[in-house]
């Protein structure tokens, strides 16, 4: 049921929302069951070597873990800034300037830890 302004408008769904929702549940459900992973991986390599530290984030079973974790709790982190800032953000201009920074933020983030988990992957190769 639209009201005359929403259809003059076109406003309306955009048939995208059943979507989003099943994909931000499996974002979810993966953090869930990689994030203890992480927390006992650090908890392990607290305070050992640097070799045996670069040894463990190298392996084949460690590295693309980490790797998955890291993609999806930045992918986590930037949506729900955007969320954030969408729904309390009302100034137009401030809300792009915001999502802007929010996007080039986590870009940032991205980039530096694949590269770094890049070089330690290929340093014990």
């Amino acid at each position: 049921m639209k009201s005359p302004l929403g259809r003059v408008m076109g406003l309306g769904s955009a048939r995208e929302g059943t979507e989003d929702f099943f994909k931000d549940r499996l974002r979810a459900v993966l953090l869930m069951f990689l994030t203890p992973f992480m927390i006992f991986l650090g908890v392990w390599l607290f305070g050992r070597s640097r070799d045996e530290v670069v040894g463990a984030l190298s392996s084949l079973w460690i590295a693309p873990a980490v790797f998955v974790f890291m993609a999806l709790a930045i992918l986590h982190m930037r949506l729900g800034m955007q969320t954030i800032i969408e729904d309390y953000v009302h100034h137009k201009g401030m809300k792009v300037t915001l999502l802007f920074l929010n996007w080039a933020f986590c870009l940032a983030i991205t980039a530096s830890v694949f590269l770094s988990l890049i070089r330690i992957f290929f340093q014990q190769i």
